[in-house]
């Protein structure tokens, strides 16, 4: 019997169980087990729960108070607990109710052993989280199929959780494959899209925490699609466009319609509805001007669009020769545009890191083309022969980076030596 049996340390899964006195363990050999926590305050109910499961190939702990059970779970991680409903302390009802509201317990299932039987009992056993009932006395198979058949759903559930799991990291590899594919596109298709959007990335990455975005992921990807529906324009409009010159009104149309293209065509793909939302509004501005003509404006547009519609235009007043502070003062010239609480984090934003490279003496350096790699951040622009600017000062390489500047090498040349900081 149990009031018998000394308390041992075991181990369980490369580590100890930590079990005091009043907690009670035992252990059936296979590294492959269900391991079953068996919480009852009566040594012969949990004597007899042991005969009956333990030549089914478990691992069994036993706890003798709701508290030890408690203690126990967030280290042993049971694949299912036997619950004992009438025990001193906090009865089994407590003990699945606070259970069910810890991270570890609350994907555990819980079955209830007891005595009582009538049916406000057995709801109040579902209501607290339990998802079956054993009752008193034990009839030895009942318990063995009710445990098997629950060991059995853990499994279902544990390998529909893994496909799920599989699903979502093809899903990511699918979605970074399609946007790298993209970007080579963007690359050859118009270098400045490409920077304007390169350079995007970065600083949502960068500035986001700050701004109130602690995860960047969704704004990273709508950043890097924002340029979409410019690829359906010709290139010559697009040139135009750029060096302010005449466009005719077909032209002028096509450009307003640019936020709408690149959203319809992003709204066709699975998982891309939001993203395909934040590039339709990112060229609204705050007080409702700006496309699409109608619609919401102010708090009704999507914050990813307010944030990306200031750092858009931020993006743009740096790739036109404005830096920093300068930058932002060109925008708060035109403040109505952008979302106040916004603009004031990102103006404290820049200021912080223009002191922070004050603070910080540079140290510059020229390399060949040849030593150019990813990671390292440039200290002045980088241009073709032909003097189009492919790069510009504070940006880090990356490998979209590379390929671009490759395809520029190999075709055009790019002129060097390449300034960049030391690190």
């Amino acid at each position: 019997m149990f009031n018998d049996v000394s308390l041992r340390m075991l181990h369980h899964r490369g580590g100890a169980c930590g079990l005091k006195e009043g907690q009670m363990t035992d252990y059936k050999a296979g590294d492959n087990s269900w391991v079953v926590l068996l919480v009852d305050d009566q040594p012969a109910n949990l004597e007899i729960l042991r005969g009956t499961l333990q030549e089914e190939g478990y691992e069994l702990a036993f706890a003798a108070t709701g508290e030890d059970a408690m203690e126990i779970v967030p280290e042993l991680k049971p694949d299912l607990i036997l619950l004992d409903v009438m025990m001193p302390g906090i009865d089994g009802f407590e003990t699945c109710r606070r259970l069910k509201k810890t991270e570890t317990g609350k994907s555990i299932p819980v079955v209830f052993v007891t005595a009582r039987s009538e049916t406000t009992d057995l709801m109040e056993g579902f209501d607290a989280g339990g998802i079956d009932y054993i009752t008193k006395p034990f009839q030895h198979e009942e318990v063995r199929a009710r445990v098997r058949s629950h060991m059995e759903l853990v499994t279902l559930r544990r390998t529909l959780e893994k496909q799920v799991q599989h699903t979502q990291e093809l899903l990511e590899q699918t979605l970074t494959g399609s946007l790298n594919i993209f970007h080579q596109v963007l690359a050859g298709f118009d270098p400045n899209l490409f920077n304007h959007a390169a350079r995007l990335r970065q600083l949502v990455r960068e500035c986001g925490p700050a701004l109130g975005f602690n995860d960047t992921t969704t704004l990273e990807i709508a950043a890097m699609f924002l340029p979409l529906g410019l690829v359906t324009l010709p290139p010559d409009t697009i040139a135009r466009y750029r060096e302010n010159g005449h466009l005719s009104p077909v032209e002028k149309n096509m450009l307003i319609r640019v936020p709408e293209t690149g959203a319809r065509l992003l709204e066709r793909i699975p998982h891309l509805k939001k993203i395909s939302k934040i590039v339709h509004f990112h060229q609204k501005g705050y007080d409702g001007s700006g496309f699409p003509e109608e619609g919401p404006q102010r708090e009704g547009l999507p914050l990813e669009s307010r944030m990306l519609k200031l750092l858009s235009d931020f993006v743009f007043e740096e790739l036109n020769g404005l830096e920093g502070s300068r930058a932002v003062e060109r925008l708060e010239a035109k403040s109505k545009l952008y979302d106040p609480f916004l603009m004031a984090k990102f103006r404290v934003f820049i200021d912080q890191q223009e002191q922070i490279l004050e603070q910080t003496p540079k140290v510059e350096k020229s390399i060949t083309f040849q030593e150019l790699k990813t990671g390292l951040v440039l200290a002045d622009k980088i241009e073709n022969k032909e003097g189009m600017i492919l790069l510009n000062p504070g940006q880090t390489i990356t490998e979209l980076h590379m390929m671009l500047l490759k395809n520029h090498k190999e075709f055009v040349g790019i002129k060097e030596p390449i300034l960049v900081l030391e690190d």
